[in-house]
């Protein structure tokens, strides 16, 4: 039987007994722990489980869902790169999802489970690009934790004028301007591959007359956060820090601003695809680096003939299954895939409930 995606609401059975569902979401960093420190908190998060089930259901679905757990556990791949792990078991079914996003610790036991959950797990880091526009050089930064690192620098001597021009009024401004381009050009070029690169806000701080020469030549103008004008010129922690406090106060009008310029720039470049079905072709296909969604935004599976593409079309969705409908499993597939989700507000997305950034 096929099935099509529709419309109309239609539920979906839940689950008919009382069966347990485990979940667990954690960071899980091979390379940055070691695998005892990883085991030691795997093993605490099964004492907590334990406890739970046994208290809220029967001892033979608690030792049931016990042991299936243990075998996952015993069975990970610690020579995985992704940065966190979620575990779905159930007496039915048992699920592992390597994540390249960071979570913070999280156990539930409960009796379905909810994808949204491992995105509402996502850990709220601050970390941002800053590039710092001076007389003499352009330095970029990336912050994380409060610690600014300089990953790039450009000084105006290593980028001096090709040409020779008499010195009236006209030329020395036409000089002046060849001179600003040949200074930022190469910084706005190293750009464009930072921000590929860590995916971060980028704040531009300098005096007004940097940034406007910077404003006037930029290609990255939609990736910009803000603009701060500023005469500081040292490079100390701290005083960054003072710097950005203001900016940073608001963190959420960050982020919202941050996911609308990259909306932007994904529309531009005809890399942004929009509706659920659409959307859901290209989750299955592996193709997406970011989905946006509204946060109660769902699309219930409604079975028929049609040959029109489903989720699970060649095997139906369990009534024990935490995959409730098309939205959630695009979800999954793009985190399975290493890409990432936010859920968003109404006003983000404006006539779009999902959307998602190849």
């Amino acid at each position: 039987m096929n099935f099509q995606l529709s419309n109309p609401v239609v539920d979906l059975p839940e689950t008919a007994y009382n069966f347990p569902a485990v979940s667990i979401v954690l960071p899980f960093e091979p390379k940055m722990k070691s695998k005892r420190d990883l085991t030691v908190s795997l093993q605490a998060a099964l004492y907590k489980i334990e406890k739970d089930l046994f208290a809220r259901f029967s001892v033979e679905m608690s030792v049931l869902v016990l042991q299936k757990l243990k075998m996952v556990l015993k069975d990970l791949n610690y020579s995985t790169h992704k940065k966190s792990i979620a575990i779905y078991v159930s007496p039915v079914f048992e699920k592992v999802i390597y994540l390249n996003i960071e979570v913070d610790k999280k156990t539930l036991v409960g009796t379905s489970f909810h994808i949204r959950d491992l995105v509402k797990s996502k850990k709220c880091s601050r970390e941002y690009l800053l590039l710092q526009l001076l007389q003499s050089e352009s330095r970029i930064y990336v912050c994380e934790s409060g610690s600014f690192q300089r990953i790039y620098s450009s000084r105006r001597d290593n980028h001096p004028l090709t040409s020779s021009l008499p010195s009236n009024h006209e030329t020395m401004v036409t000089s002046e301007k060849m001179e600003a381009g040949s200074f930022v050009h190469p910084v706005d070029n190293a750009l464009d591959m930072i921000l590929d690169t860590y995916r971060l806000p980028l704040f531009v701080i300098g005096n007004g007359n940097l940034l406007e020469q910077f404003k006037t030549i930029t290609k990255n103008a939609d990736a910009i956060i803000e603009m701060i004008e500023t005469d500081y010129i040292d490079t100390d922690n701290q005083g960054l820090r003072t710097l950005m406090e203001n900016q940073l106060a608001d963190w959420n009008r960050v982020h919202r601003q941050f996911l609308f310029n990259q909306l932007r720039t994904a529309s531009a470049k005809k890399r942004l695809v929009r509706g659920v079905t659409d959307v859901y072709r290209m989750a299955m296909h592996h193709n997406g680096r970011l989905l946006l969604v509204k946060e109660n935004y769902s699309y219930p599976v409604v079975y028929g003939n049609s040959e029109e593409l489903g989720p699970r079309a060649d095997q139906p969705c369990s009534r024990f299954s935490y995959l409730k409908d098309a939205v959630d499993e695009i979800i999954e597939k793009i985190l399975e895939e290493g890409g990432d989700v936010e859920l968003v507000e109404e006003s983000l997305l404006e006539n779009n409930d999902i959307v998602l950034i190849l």
